[in-house]
């Protein structure tokens, strides 16, 4: 009992634990006496007393024996002929030779006749001579033998067995035998009786297609064969019966139904099918309970779904455009065995061989589509096909297929698909009517072959996807085309990935909100707020905005990049490209910065476009002059001239969309390295890095998003530092500075420049003259640059013996306050004065002229006064309201923040990196680039993968950007600065 149990539990550890892997043979691999049985592709023994025949396919018996038993099947049976007889030519008779003299006893089998004779064994009406004696028998002069054939041949087994051998005809009908009532049938040309051979019920829903059209048929074809297939099957394991079902399963589309509820009598080709296979009690293919070896393998029924597309039993590498090869096993419409072929036919469209083996190329994502004429499927040969994939040359790996028309197959769980293992391209049988004509044809309009690839380099097993599109066929040379649709994709685990870009994001986030909460804490104390407000809130966001916008590009640019570099460079295939659906979070990123930068970009340009501006001009009367007014003579002082304010307030206005990277030269070198290069063909899903393609040769993989925004980014961002090198380490340096030459500007003309960007917080350019005046002559102008040449007179710097120019400002509230009470007649301009008949005093009196309007009077007065205010403050001459110059310290260069905010002086803070550009465009490049970048790529990808487009709408949306900045920004200048907008040309 013991050893009884013990030999069950191996069993079953056999069964659970045998390889799906099979050997790969065909006819021409299997050795002498082994003959090559195609529905287990195994070459097996014929045994004792036989010999296999000339095709390979079967067993007959050896010379010298004759047939007892023999049905199509793995079971043939024989027994010896007498002493001096050889073998029949049907295989089923002992019989003499002509004469004793030409039997030959080591060969069994007698001499040939002489020539031009044929050998003959019956006579016409197909009875055995009366000596059981062959014959040499002359064909007549117009005549010849025809080889293995005569007359009359002998009946099918089957009938011989029903009428005991006394005839060949099918009586068919019903009688007694005994003491039971035999009712014999003729079925698909075979005599069948109740006794030997019953048949399933004869029932018209068995016969009934519902094709994917919403057709239903009742088949003529079902109707021939489906009873005979089940009968000779089920009883001899008759391989070509047995094939012949299992057909006919597969064209009734694998259902299920009436096998999974017994309890209905119904019945159709796939429940006979698997009650044969359920029942079965013989060997199976590899211990594979689903493949008895005389059956086809059409279900997985022992492993789950789950279970059969995770085996992790192909233990070969795939190198990067390796060839994948597949074995398929064809077999007629009627179960022939038609051989094995290594040549792929799953793509139906017509194409030429190169780009045709691209499909096999490993992680070469492929996919073409066309139509065929409906003419030429209708004269298309019917062929099922197994299909296998070849390890090492030596193995094949059955290949799980997913038809899509069974319902449950269309779930997103796969855990409730059914696997099958047998398809069809074209079926033109199942819907012939009785007349032998097509009614209904089937196709395979969708062909998707799927890799998934495993967390070691490997992969699971390959799934091959179809789906079967039915069309009414009411005109034979109809030329309706038919949409046909193949495909190779691949995927593989991402979320180890997907969790590394989570963290990666998770981490640089809190990061970046730290830095928004920096630079939240800076702008609160360069505003002075004490309480938090709405607008802090708000800021607060689009700082994080700017942020996160900035995390998600970097992390964008860098998952993307290191799957274009793995997936086009690697050898040993590790990594493939993420599928639509697992790029998501691709996308996620792409829109979410998109929109981000947005949102910070519109904040730049509205910060931009309302700061507090002014012109200090330094320029002192030079004298005065004598007029003569009404008969009296007054000496007036002479005025400064204006004109050096003009031109320094063109000057900014020009610098304030002034940039390094020039917008129109960077998209137009995206577009050239991107078409005209070629770098666009490494967004491709092919795993080829090239630059050129020729299509009749080559094959154009699709755009695949991830991709596309690694070439896109990285060729942006390297135009742009290239670019930004050139600009600002060879142009700047020997060729023209425009923020420098705006600095020598100011202190030519004797003008400097206070920039409050915030309420407390702002920059300084000092631009005093060390020669203390700039209104000169030509002459006087050269003096003035030569003795700054030979050191001569002092620095430009606002501090004694130094060359610092350019500051940043921390102001207290009391320079504020007085700053905001001059500056308010200059932001109202109120004409209320003038409706009360106030007429303010003018700034020269004595000066001939109309009198300006009292509001632009009153405008003129505040600009007088804040020039002397800013002037005597920069020299220090207001007692109570003075600053201090000071370095930064490295923790407030590197936060962007003052630690110590100032209280009873305004802080200047040395400037070397001329800060003051934030409040230019020239400040916000890398900004203003990414925000390019990022809408680059969305237009690319919404636009279907048009870089033209894409490139137009960018560069049309930065001259939005930049004339809404020089626009408003020049009505931000005329408003705070008193120079009318008539004179910003």
């Amino acid at each position: 009992m013991y050893i009884k149990n013990s030999l069950v539990i191996f069993s079953l550890i056999a069964l659970t634990t045998s390889s799906i892997i099979i050997p790969y043979n065909d006819q021409s691999k299997c050795e002498n006496d082994f003959y090559f049985q195609a529905s287990s592709l195994q070459c097996i023994d014929c045994g004792t007393n036989l010999n296999r025949t000339t095709d390979l396919l079967s067993c007959k018996c050896a010379n010298g024996f004759r047939f007892t038993s023999n049905n199509g099947g793995p079971l043939v049976e024989c027994t010896a002929c007498g002493n001096s007889e050889v073998t029949s030519k049907d295989g089923w008779k002992c019989v003499k030779c002509r004469i004793d003299s030409e039997y030959n006893p080591v060969t069994r089998t007698c001499l040939p006749c002489p020539a031009g004779l044929s050998r003959v064994e019956r006579q016409e009406d197909g009875i055995y001579y009366a000596d059981t004696r062959q014959r040499c028998l002359s064909c007549i002069s117009d005549t010849q033998a025809v080889s293995q054939q005569r007359i009359c041949q002998r009946c099918d087994g089957n009938v011989l067995r029903i009428t005991g051998g006394s005839s060949c005809a099918c009586s068919v009908g019903s009688r007694a035998v005994g003491s039971q009532l035999v009712t014999t049938v003729e079925e698909d040309g075979i005599c069948f009786a109740s006794n030997v051979l019953p048949l399933i019920a004869d029932q018209a829903a068995a016969y009934l297609i519902k094709y994917p059209n919403g057709l239903s048929f009742e088949s003529s074809y079902f109707k021939s064969h489906l009873r005979s297939a089940q009968a000779l099957c089920k009883a001899y394991q008759n391989f070509t019966s047995c094939q012949l079902l299992g057909n006919l399963c597969v064209l009734y589309m694998y259902k299920q139904d009436n096998f999974l509820n017994m309890r209905i009598s119904m019945t159709d080709a796939c429940k006979e099918f698997l009650l044969i296979v359920t029942s079965y009690k013989g060997d199976f293919v590899q211990r594979l309970t689903d493949w008895p070896v005389s059956m086809p393998w059409l279900y997985y029924k022992s492993d789950s779904t789950v279970e059969v597309l995770d085996k992790t039993d192909i233990e070969v590498t795939f190198n990067r455009r390796e060839i994948m090869k597949y074995v398929f096993v064809k077999y007629s419409a009627r179960g022939k065995f038609l051989g094995v072929t290594n040549t792929s036919v799953l793509q139906q469209c017509p194409n030429n061989d190169r780009i045709s083996e691209t499909a096999n190329e490993f992680t070469t994502f492929y996919k073409i589509e066309c139509q065929l004429k409906l003419s030429q499927l209708l004269t298309e040969q019917t062929v099922f096909y197994d299909v296998y994939l070849l390890l090492n040359d030596k193995d094949l790996y059955p290949v799980p297929v997913l038809v899509e028309n069974i319902a449950v197959n269309q779930d997103s769980d796969r855990s409730k698909w059914v696997l099958t293992r047998r398809i069809f391209l074209i079926d033109n049988e199942s819907g012939r009517t009785r007349e032998g004509v097509t009614s209904v044809i089937q196709y395979a309009s969708s062909i998707a072959l799927s890799y998934r690839l495993r967390d070691d380099g490997k992969i699971h097993p390959p799934l091959l996807k179809i789906k079967y599109t039915a069309v009414s066929v009411s005109n034979p040379v109809t030329e309706q085309l038919l949409d046909v649709k193949f495909e190779v994709n691949y995927e593989m685990e991402i979320e180890k990935i997907k969790r590394g870009i989570e963290i990666s994001i998770g981490v640089l986030s809190i990061l970046g909100i730290i830095y928004a909460g920096i630079r939240i804490i800076s702008w609160r104390r360069r505003e002075n707020l004490q309480m938090i407000d709405c607008t802090s809130l708000v800021t607060f966001f689009i700082f994080l905005c700017s942020a996160l916008s900035f995390v998600f590009l970097s992390v964008l640019i860098g998952a993307s990049v290191q799957w274009l570099f793995f997936f086009k460079e690697q050898t040993t295939v590790i990594r493939v490209l993420p599928t639509s659906s697992q790029e998501q979070l691709i996308k996620a990123l792409l829109l979410a910065g998109f929109i981000m930068k947005f949102i910070d970009v519109i904040h730049i340009i509205y910060t931009q476009i309302s700061f507090d501006i002014f012109f200090v001009d330094w320029e002192r009367p030079r004298g005065s002059i004598s007029l003569n007014t009404e008969g009296k003579a007054k000496n007036i002082t002479t005025p400064v001239s204006i004109m050096r304010t003009l031109f320094v307030a063109n000057e900014w206005r020009e610098l304030q969309t002034t940039r390094r990277i020039k917008p129109t030269l960077q998209l137009i070198l995206v577009i050239f390295f991107l078409k005209v290069v070629g770098l666009e063909h490494w967004s491709t899903t092919d795993p080829i890095s090239r630059t050129a393609v020729d299509t009749n040769i080559h094959f154009i993989g699709e755009i695949n998003l991830t991709l596309r925004v690694a070439v896109v980014s990285l060729t942006f961002l390297l135009i742009a530092i290239v670019q930004w090198f050139i600009f600002g380490f060879i142009y700047e340096r020997f060729i023209g500075d425009a923020l420098g030459d705006f600095i020598d500007f100011c202190s030519i003309s004797n003008i400097s420049l206070f920039v409050i960007s915030h309420s407390y917080y702002g920059y300084y350019i000092h631009g005093r003259s060390v020669h203390g005046r700039s209104d000169s002559s030509l002459h006087e102008l050269y003096e003035q640059f030569q003795r700054e040449e030979d050191n001569l007179c002092g620095r430009r710097g606002l501090e004694p013996n130094t060359d610092k120019q350019t500051f940043e400002i921390a102001l207290t509230v009391k320079f504020k306050n007085e700053y905001s009470k001059i500056k308010q007649p200059l932001l109202t301009r109120d004409i209320q004065g003038q409706r009360r008949g106030q007429l303010p005093a003018r700034q020269n009196p004595g000066l001939p002229g109309a009198q300006l309007n009292p509001a632009l009077e009153r405008s003129v007065l505040a600009y007088t006064q804040m020039n002397k205010y800013l002037s005597s403050f920069m020299e220090h001459a207001i007692l109570d309201n003075d600053y201090i110059v000071k370095d930064k310290y490295f923790m407030e260069k590197l936060l962007k923040n003052e630690l110590q905010p100032p209280l009873d002086k305004c802080q200047f803070y040395n400037d070397d990196s001329h800060a003051f550009s934030e409040v230019l465009l020239y400040g916000q490049e890398w900004n203003l680039l990414m925000f390019s970048l990022f809408l680059f790529m969305v237009i690319d990808w919404a636009s279907n993968w048009n870089i033209i487009l894409a490139a137009i709408i960018t560069y049309f949306v930065d001259i939005a950007i930049v004339t809404i900045r020089d626009s408003m920004g020049k009505k931000n200048l005329a408003d705070k600065t008193m120079v009318d907008e008539r004179f910003l040309i």
